[in-house]
């Protein structure tokens, strides 16, 4: 009969069979056949494999899981991993530009439902003049405008700001994200003068999101002809964002804002 003793295969001892190994020899001491099986490779192949197996075993446990998730985690958000996978990401778009388009247009084709998408569908219609889906810079920032007009001093960017914006959709980290990039793209805007007009959902009629209210759609197109520079906000919804300031003008309503920049002279 074979028996693991602290890890080991061994043969049961027995006053008249004495311990017993792997390879069939038979020892009368348990020293004996230690010091046998220490040199034996069947007995440490053997002892190899029950140690992987243990280990196999603990690490498919649920506190393990949860352990190696949360170093995963910690290890992920390392400023100088951050800062690598930044770079590496950088040179990929930059080597492969045809590809990272073709991501983007498949992104925006599986948005189609979306409200914002809805929103972008009717301004589009709306100044077919303007150019979609525009690469801007400001320092290392990098963003994608909905619309920007560029042919005209001052430039003209308009962005539609679905619920993604205001509120949870998918979760705080995503909300705090999506807020600090519209931060930098006010920051951006101010820093080269140009006319940035954020539109929000509540400016659009419930159902679908695809007509511009009356009263915020005359606004809007007012402020694109006139297109002074500043960051325009259309909709109360932007008093509760992180990034507001004394810099922007907030439109609560068609009528009443908050704000130095209009009305338009």
């Amino acid at each position: 009969m074979t028996v693991i003793r602290d890890g080991h295969p061994m043969g049961a001892p027995s006053k008249t069979e004495g311990w017993k190994s792997f390879c069939g020899q038979t020892f009368r001491t348990r020293k004996e056949w230690y010091q046998t099986c220490r040199s034996c490779s069947k007995y440490q192949d053997c002892r190899t494999e029950n140690r992987r197996q243990t280990r196999c075993t603990a690490n498919q446990s649920e506190v393990m899981r949860q352990a190696s998730s949360r170093q995963a985690t910690i290890t992920s958000m390392r400023p100088e991993i951050q800062q690598q996978r930044a770079q590496q990401l950088a040179q990929w778009r930059t080597e492969n530009p045809e590809k990272f388009q073709e991501i983007i247009s498949k992104g925006r084709a599986a948005l189609r439902q979306n409200r914002s998408y809805a929103m972008e569908v009717y301004v589009a219609s709306l100044l077919p003049t303007l150019e979609e889906q525009v690469q801007i810079r400001y320092g290392s920032f990098r963003r994608q405008l909905d619309f920007a007009e560029r042919s005209v001093t001052p430039h003209l960017w308009v962005e539609m700001d679905g619920p993604h914006h205001f509120l949870q959709v998918v979760g705080e980290k995503a909300l705090l994200e999506a807020q600090w990039r519209d931060q930098k793209l006010m920051e951006a805007a101010l820093a080269k003068k140009v006319c940035l007009i954020r539109v929000a959902m509540k400016c659009f009629h419930g159902s679908g999101h695809r007509r511009m209210m009356l009263p915020w759609q005359e606004l809007f197109l007012n402020l694109v002809k006139q297109r002074p520079s500043g960051v325009f906000c259309l909709g109360e919804l932007y008093l509760s964002v992180p990034w507001v300031s004394d810099q922007l003008t907030i439109f609560k309503s068609p009528t009443e804002h908050i704000g130095s920049c209009w009305p338009i002279r």
